[in-house]
């Protein structure tokens, strides 16, 4: 079964790892797995409604953790190792 929040203060791990996250989710900013989250977090349990409780267990798991949280923070830090040296560069000589 996906993370069901039956109030706000129930999704503030969910809102804690979209703040952390790249994509966030805000009013300005739309990670789909967060709009997907917000609006049918309710309609999931509705009769007739089991393959949508399905897809959402897909992106967000029973702990309320988002399930691409993990892979977009390892793939990002795969691509951005950074240098230790890098800032040597811009100090004078």
């Amino acid at each position: 079964m996906a993370a069901y929040f039956a109030n706000g203060s129930e999704g503030g791990h969910l809102d804690a790892q979209c703040a952390d996250c790249l994509h966030g989710c805000g009013e300005y900013v739309a990670c789909p797995i967060c709009m997907a989250q917000v609006h049918f977090n309710y309609d999931q349990h509705k009769p007739g409604h089991e393959n949508l409780k399905e897809c959402l267990t897909m992106l967000v798991g029973e702990d309320g953790n988002c399930r691409m949280k993990v892979l977009i923070d390892e793939h990002y830090k795969r691509r951005h190792i950074e240098d230790p040296n890098q800032m040597l560069l811009f100090e004078d000589q």
